[in-house]
């Protein structure tokens, strides 16, 4: 009777499910989050341990190791992709796998837990007391009844203290693999019945299985809390738990116990259902599994009574609440672990312009990234992945059409000496610098060979691909178009030489990602015929040596694509270096290359545990075509999960990226950034110089002098002034943008100062440079003590004396030194003589000396008073009287003084006068 209803139920679903599978589909787009360009500057590393619960099962887009069921849409990814809306660039590793059980976690999740993860998420402890026998004993329908779901609680009861035991033991694993400023968040499992009265019978015994499913289930939050907060209050504990129970939050929205009829607004698969996603209101639809399954065999239980895409999403709208942005998160990334980034570099006329700056921008993060390593004593290894888009063959002529010139090489050509070569054909492998062998007669090379150059699919060679400059030239060399899709690529070796590329060349519907299984020339099963799908004529559609018919049409264009592996991962900067260095632009762009060449990066050799980057640098716009819609970027997201984690960061020349890139990129735990951006972090600083000063005084005005300050692009913008050398900008010359600034500034000291006056410069980048002069302030202008100066009034560096009187002449009022006039001899009167003033020994003339008469001695005949010294500016020396009459002859002094001057004057005039 319940098989029928059973039957009809999931007929009338059908329409539901049909209607509703566009939106399934399109469930991916729970990644998707709002466009923020740039690099935030907030970074955090989540890690996911532990059940189905935590790895997704239940809501689809499935990725990493068939069985695990790790979902892009369970709640881990959800809450992540949320904290990468805030700006906090978050990366996420997803260890968790279907079916855990503590044991397996301790011995294959905890030993591949990131040792730098800052938040360790889990849901554990329900598979140890086998919750899927819960279910298939009392909710599965025709597999569940009384005694297998009363067996099941019993054993889940019993086991549950030694389950919590083992959940601490997890703890303390985890603990012990991370740094101390880690978290760890256990959330709790929902309620698996809605609070319904509902019993499973046994002739007149009654289990009622939803309210004891419920109180255990309500038991074991409440034990989880305990053992939470046990564990916090332990001060053993460094790492801190934070407890999320989820019960209360679904409260209404479990399952109905009786399956016949389902809660609408489940948030938990029920019997028989996947993917369940509520609408609008709230009704869940979600894809149905036949009955049949469970009857005949091959039905999947994994994803019954786990949270449907809805629950997930509710799970992470509630750490959105209770956690929030995590407080450890960090503003750099942590260095502990070895770094693998892979380069993908557009080479299409596109990024022609700017190519340079890409090269420096490598050039800089090699740099970092290798300098990084290094002090955290790891390595850094790195790949180079190219990518352009070809211009669209021409169709395949039809019959009896001549064959386009250059269709077939002519011995000798570029890139292939003393080999005939198709145009778009894969040279075989060759020991370097040998002739190329006919595709027919190729072998395998020897063990210990050379490594393998290969050509470059599309081109004669690498070189021919590289000089491929024009049109005319990218339209001889391009593949023409094949009737079918079709991938060319060769196998890989394990050196690659630093112009060999591994090259992916995709035509056809395989451009967007539907390729085929035909195996690559050379490669293991590949036959002639399959070798030659990749060799095309004007006259011969690839694959098909068959006569077209008469009446045949062209093939219609297709587009072209090409993807190489230049480098596979090397440490060895230099090599690496030089390859990026030989890069060229030459194609074109706006096909699907991009998303081709990201997921030939995703899929590069990565080392386990090492941070994982794929670093897009082009152009990541899109046409709008068929090929390009069709792209599938969640299941390129998916990959990069799988590859745990690849990050995809973007710099983009124009700043114009694609949607379905930038949402890639955040998913991943990347950025978009605009190349203009972080051109700051590649050009040169500015110089900042400032002319010399002489030693200035107290009060002078002076003029500090940085015009010799310059920018490496552009011109300064801002000059910044610490005339006291505090570290403090004083005084600031600034201009709007577009203009340059003033560099000269003028400034006076109003005290002595010695120290270094610094000017800082800042471009139009806003990187800045500083220069320094050394000033000196001194009350007089020099650096003579004021008790050695003979002038420390006055700037007076030299010192001149000119009259050596021990007054500087910066501040000598006579430095030629004070004039001293000459006296005329005077008469000597005759012996005994009566001659008044006379020294006549013995006479009584008056004012004569008279013997033993010491009053008033004069001086001796002939001789005239003589000044002892100068002892200051202005003070007459001692003996000297200016002006006074000269004695015993009457003569005025000062009139005798000026004529003393206009001797010399006249002695002057007359010297001049005779050198002229």
């Amino acid at each position: 009777m319940n098989l029928p209803f059973s039957m009809v139920r999931m007929f009338k679903t059908t329409t539901k499910f049909l209607a509703g599978l566009a939106a399934v589909a399109t469930a991916m787009g729970t990644f998707s989050l709002p466009a923020h360009a740039d690099d935030s500057g907030k970074y955090l590393t989540v890690t996911l341990i532990g059940d189905s619960y935590t790895a997704g099962n239940g809501a689809g887009a499935y990725y990493g190791p068939k069985g695990s069921y790790r979902s892009t849409r369970n709640w881990g990814h959800t809450y992540v992709n949320w904290l990468n809306s805030q700006g906090v660039h978050t990366t996420v590793h997803n260890l968790a796998a279907s079916g855990a059980v503590t044991k397996n976690v301790l011995e294959k999740q905890i030993p591949a837990l990131d040792p730098t993860t800052d938040v360790v998420m889990l849901t554990i402890g329900g598979n140890d007391i086998k919750f899927e026998e819960i279910v298939k004993g009392c909710f599965a329908k025709y597999l569940s009844g009384y005694d297998a779901c009363k067996k099941a609680m019993t054993f889940a009861e019993t086991t549950f203290p030694e389950t919590r035991e083992n959940i601490v033991k997890v703890l303390k694993a985890a603990q012990a693999k991370l740094e101390s400023d880690a978290q760890i968040i256990l959330v709790g499992y929902p309620l698996l019945s809605m609070d319904k009265d509902w019993s499973l019978k046994k002739r007149k015994e009654t289990f009622p299985a939803a309210q004891k499913i419920r109180e255990f289930g309500m038991f074991a939050t409440q034990e989880q809390q305990k053992l939470v907060d046990t564990w916090n209050a332990d001060s053993a504990n460094t790492v801190k738990v934070t407890f999320v129970p989820t019960e209360i939050h679904f409260a209404g929205h479990e399952p109905d116990p009786d399956q016949d009829t389902r809660n609408p607004l489940r948030w938990l698969n029920e019997f028989l259902e996947d993917e369940g996603k509520a609408g609008h209101d709230g009704t869940v639809t979600s894809k149905e599994q036949s009955i049949l399954g469970l009857i005949f065999g091959g039905a999947d239980y994994s994803s019954w009574y786990h949270p449907n895409i809805t629950g997930h999403a509710e799970i992470a709208n509630l750490l959105q609440q209770k956690i929030g942005i995590p407080s450890n998160v960090r503003s750099v990334r942590n260095p502990k672990r070895d770094s693998d980034i892979v380069f993908v570099v557009e080479t299409s006329t596109a990024t022609a312009e700017k190519l340079d700056q890409i090269k420096k921008q490598i050039r800089r993060v090699v740099d970092e990234a290798t300098r990084t390593a290094t002090d955290a004593g790891k390595e850094a290894r790195f790949s180079l992945v190219t990518f352009r888009d070809l211009p669209v063959a021409p169709p395949a002529p039809a019959p009896g059409a001549e064959t386009t010139p250059g269709a077939e090489a002519t011995p000798g050509a570029e890139g292939t000496p003393g080999a005939d070569v198709t145009p778009g054909a894969v040279t075989p492998e060759a020991t370097p610098g040998a002739t190329p062998a006919a595709p027919a007669e190729a072998e395998a090379p020897a063990a210990n060979a050379a490594p393998v150059p290969r050509t470059v699919a599309g081109f004669r060679s690498v070189s021919a691909f590289r000089s491929a400059t024009t049109a005319e030239d990218r339209e001889e060399a391009a593949q023409p178009a094949e009737a079918e899709a079709t991938v060319t690529s060769t196998e890989e070796s394990d050196e690659t030489d630093d112009l060999v590329g591994t090259p992916l060349v995709v035509s056809g519907d395989a451009a967007s990602g539907n390729t085929n299984d035909t195996p690559a020339p050379g490669a293991p099963g590949a036959t002639d015929t399959a070798a030659d799908a990749t060799v095309t004529s004007d006259t011969n559609t690839a694959g098909n040596a068959d006569k077209p018919a008469e009446n045949a049409q062209p093939a219609p264009a297709a587009p072209l694509e090409e993807v190489m592996v230049l480098s596979e991962f090397t440490a060895d900067r230099d090599a690496f270096l030089a390859l990026v260095d030989g890069l060229e632009a030459n194609g074109e762009a706006g096909g699907p290359a991009v998303y081709n060449a990201l997921k030939k990066a995703i899929a590069m050799p990565f080392t386990a545990g090492a941070r994982k980057r794929v670093l897009l640098l082009g152009d990541g716009e899109l046409a709008d075509n068929d090929a390009n819609n069709a792209l599938d970027w969640a299941a390129l997201a998916q990959d990069a999960f799988t590859a745990n984690t690849a990050e995809i960061l973007v710099l983009d020349p124009d700043n114009e990226t694609s949607p379905a890139l930038t949402n890639l990129s955040h998913t991943t735990g990347g950025h978009v950034t605009a190349l203009e951006t972080v051109r700051p972090l590649i050009v040169d600083p500015p110089t900042a110089r400032i002319s010399s000063v002489d030693v200035l005084a107290v009060g002078e005005e002076f003029v500090l002098d940085a015009s010799g300050s310059f920018a490496a692009e552009g011109s300064l913008m801002k000059y910044e002034w610490d005339v006291d050398g505090d570290g403090a900008y004083d005084l600031t010359s600034e201009v709007p943008a577009g203009e340059a600034a003033n560099p000269l500034q003028g400034h006076r000291y109003t005290a002595p100062f010695t120290g270094n006056v610094a000017v800082r410069v800042t471009d139009k980048f806003g990187r800045t440079a500083v220069g320094t002069v050394e000033v000196t302030v001194t009350k007089d202008g020099d650096l003579i003590d004021d008790a050695q100066d003979n002038c420390p009034a006055d700037r007076n560096p030299e010192q001149i004396d000119t009259d050596k009187d021990g007054i500087g002449d910066a501040c000598d009022d006579t430095p030629l030194g004070a004039p001293v006039l000459p006296v005329p001899p005077t008469t000597d009167p005759a012996p005994g003589g009566n001659t008044p003033g006379g020294n006549n020994p013995g006479g009584n003339t008056p004012g004569g000396t008279q013997p033993g008469d010491n009053s008033g001695t004069a001086p001796a005949p002939g001789n005239k008073p003589q000044p002892e010294g100068k002892p200051q500016a202005g003070v007459a020396p001692k003996g000297y009287t200016k002006q006074g009459a000269l004695a015993n002859t009457g003569v005025d002094a000062g009139m005798l003084a000026g004529a003393g001057a206009l001797m010399v004057i006249g002695g002057i005039m007359m010297v001049r006068t005779r050198r002229r």
